[in-house]
């Protein structure tokens, strides 16, 4: 291990290249100072927080690259770290938030995890905010289903003596025919009141003075 011991406790960077593979993998720590641990102690004990990085710790060359007096410091020089390797296929990083540019490393999902994955989204009516497509036999049902709500709906209203109900359509046909045509004004004999076709609702023989 490329370790030497520091003197005093600070935020750090630091890398870390596989003995094999020769994948790197570099990231920044400030959360020692709370912790009040110097970087060559702290490093393995925290081990990284990534996933994939730490089954493969031990595996790996750590190397304290750089310390710094505040923790803004060290992470800006880490994310430059990360984006001038970014092309490179041996880093393991997944995200860099360099300047305002952000981005994503899209890793490579093996055939029995992508299988796990379309059986667990195959019922799902969403994922992701976007909608699984719904097999014929299920559009069939759902459509069998609101034909037959429809239906009860004008059987129990023809029963009550109403006719079916207009659609949005019909209504604002109905509506424009009687734009620009004057009611004819009616007297309730009961109040006295004069008034549209509105009347027979709360005068006549709804009145209250009948």
């Amino acid at each position: 291990m490329n370790i030497y011991p520091s003197t005093k406790v600070k935020p750090y960077v630091y890398m870390g290249i596989h003995k094999v593979t020769g994948e790197i993998y570099i990231g920044y720590r400030e959360r020692n100072i709370i912790l009040n641990k110097l970087s060559h102690i702290d490093l393995f004990e925290y081990k990284t927080s990534s996933k994939v990085v730490r089954p493969i710790f031990e595996q790996m060359i750590w190397t304290i690259l750089a310390e710094f007096e505040n923790g803004n410091d060290a992470y800006d020089f880490e994310q430059q770290l990360i984006y001038e390797n970014w092309d490179n296929s041996l880093l393991l990083n997944r995200f860099c938030h360099y300047g305002k540019a952000r981005f994503k490393k899209s890793g490579t999902q093996s055939e029995a995890t992508r299988k796990k994955k379309s059986i667990a989204l195959k019922n799902k009516p969403w994922s992701n905010r976007r909608r699984v497509a719904q097999t014929e036999e299920v559009s069939a049902k759902k459509s069998k289903a609101m034909t037959n709500k429809k239906l009860k709906s004008y059987i129990r209203l023809k029963g009550q003596g109403k006719g079916i109900p207009k659609s949005a359509e019909a209504n604002k046909k109905n509506s424009d025919s009687h734009l620009g045509v004057l009611q004819a004004k009616i007297t309730c004999p009961y109040c006295q009141k004069i008034g549209g076709n509105i009347m027979r609702r709360y005068h006549f023989e709804n009145c209250k003075l009948k």
